[in-house]
This record gives structure tokens, sequence and C-alpha cells, in this order.
């Protein structure tokens, strides 16, 4: 989880991808583990 936001906003200082694509995701992802962890 903390690898894959760090890789994400990676690629936003790269210019691979736009800042709120990636917060976009990073929401996504977290809202999924949360998810997971309360089931």
């Amino acid at each position: 989880m903390k690898i894959a936001n760090k890789e994400l906003h990676k690629f936003v200082s790269k210019g691979i991808l736009k800042k709120n694509t990636a917060s976009r995701k990073v929401s996504r992802l977290n809202a999924s583990v949360k998810k997971i962890a309360l089931a």
C-alpha cells in the first residue's frame, strides 16, 4: 500500500500521470484496502 502510493507520486513527478489521476487512484486503492480490512 505504502509502496503503491509512493510509486504513483513518483509517476506524477516524472510527468507520467497527472496529479488528480494519481490522487484518484490512491483514494480508490485506500478504499479497497479499507473495505477488505473490515470484511
